[in-house]
């Protein structure tokens, strides 16, 4: 088994200015999180990020060399927030923050991303082929996943269950993207293309 372990940057889900009164549910990562610590072994950092600088202050803190080392290379990288189009959102008046500009940030807080895993656990991030190469390119992500459909919390929660199992088991975890060679694909097929999941 391979050794991953989690950052997750987790959104404001419930008091998101910016999102219609019937999109403001309630959906805490933390149960999923100590899950995966117990079951896997795996360390799992946890913070919330309610608006840019929050996200671009915890982006370059976790830039650093001790973040990155053998044994306590934390190579996922969980967001878990509202998204729309291409994009994840946050609070505040500059609280939408698009792919490239979201490259951008990585590239001027240390390659944040950077042969890292990273999830986008949000509505339409993923609506984008060409963009989500153009991200993955630029930052030199390992794997860049996520949601190209409006999702429901109590479905998002389960295909990220599903994938974190799968990536807990792979060395090779580019197969991910593979439909056709993918046990993750198998199993959950029906579910992950309900939410237009999309994996480069």
């Amino acid at each position: 088994m391979y050794d991953h372990n989690i950052i997750c940057l987790e959104g404001e889900w419930q008091y998101t200015d910016s999102q219609p009164r019937d999109n403001r549910f309630d959906l805490d990562t933390k149960a999923l999180l100590t899950w995966l610590k117990q079951f896997y072994n795996c360390d799992v950092i946890h913070r919330h990020v309610v608006n840019r600088e929050a996200l671009e202050y915890y982006m370059e803190h976790f830039s650093k060399k001790e973040y990155r080392r053998a044994k306590s290379n934390y190579d996922i990288v969980y967001i878990s927030c509202h998204g729309w189009n291409g994009s994840i959102q946050l609070e505040g008046e500059n609280g939408n923050i698009d792919l490239d500009e979201l490259a951008y940030i990585s590239e001027r807080c240390g390659c944040f991303f950077k042969d890292r895993i990273v999830h986008f656990s949000s509505c339409k991030t993923m609506v984008d082929k060409a963009r989500m190469q153009e991200f993955k390119t630029r930052t030199e992500a390992r794997l860049v996943c996520g949601y190209s459909k409006s999702v429901s919390a109590t479905k998002i929660s389960i295909a990220d269950i599903a994938l974190f199992n799968e990536l807990m088991n792979l060395t090779k975890v580019g197969v991910i993207a593979n439909k056709n060679h993918s046990r993750f694909w198998t199993s959950y097929g029906s579910i992950l293309r309900e939410l237009g999941f999309k994996a480069y």
